[in-house]
């Protein structure tokens, strides 16, 4: 049984028509038009952490000290429309773009994943917001792949100040030992799902934790991926 805020926001899901996020348009939340102005992640990335403009296999930063996560994808730039659309998401609580944006997500998520984990938020965050915007994606996408979603394999023990305005060093700090993963998960492959990844701090946390769990390999999956390296 979801919360009161959480029952009045489907409510609204339902009432208010649809406008594209990109250019208002009625009866579809992201019209044909708008969908080909996102930004696809450009050929060129990181093998590992899918940071945008590497022209070799590994970025400088993943070839130094390769993150606790095997492999990061993403389908789109965290820039123009794309950025809005998550925002809007995450912040406007238009839980409708959730099913779009796992669509595009899940074309390019790594395969091998055996449970499907979102991102979690502490309590209190998820109470004032009346949801997870990572799993509402991770649901979606889950259901899309065919893989079951884990909810409960990591969850948020410390509550942490918003990751925006933060240098990479002070976002790593920020979620240093935030998570934990109350079960064992030894020998599983795990898919990580996010909306976005900025530095890749907040998913180099939750797979370290994962990994501390026994999973095997921790993939990740995010809508967005931010110029910023890891």
């Amino acid at each position: 049984m979801g919360t009161v805020r959480e029952l009045g926001a489907r409510l609204l899901d339902l009432v208010i028509p649809p406008r594209c996020v990109g250019c208002g348009e009625r009866d579809r939340w992201l019209c044909d038009e708008c969908r080909t102005r996102l930004s696809a992640l450009p050929a060129e990335r990181c093998a590992r952490c899918a940071a945008p403009g590497v022209p070799t296999h590994l970025c400088s930063a993943c070839y130094r000290s390769p993150p606790p996560f095997d492999e990061l994808r993403a389908p789109l730039l965290h820039d123009a429309l794309a950025r809005d659309l998550v925002l809007a998401l995450k912040y406007r609580g238009h839980r409708h773009l959730a099913p779009i944006l796992a669509d595009i997500a899940a074309q390019c998520a790594p395969a091998g994943g055996e449970i499907v984990v979102p991102v979690p938020l502490h309590p209190t965050r998820r109470a004032e917001r009346g949801f997870n915007q990572s799993e509402l994606l991770a649901r979606e996408i889950g259901a899309r792949l065919g893989t079951p979603l884990a909810v409960d394999a990591l969850t948020r023990q410390r509550e942490t100040p918003s990751q925006t305005g933060l240098s990479a060093k002070e976002r790593e700090a920020n979620v240093r030992g935030a998570f934990v993963a109350p079960t064992r998960l030894d020998g599983r492959s795990v898919l990580l799902v996010d909306d976005v990844c900025t530095t890749g701090a907040t998913l180099a946390a939750c797979a370290r934790t994962l990994k501390r769990a026994g999973a095997a390999r921790v993939l990740a999956v995010t809508v967005t991926r931010a110029a910023g390296m890891l």
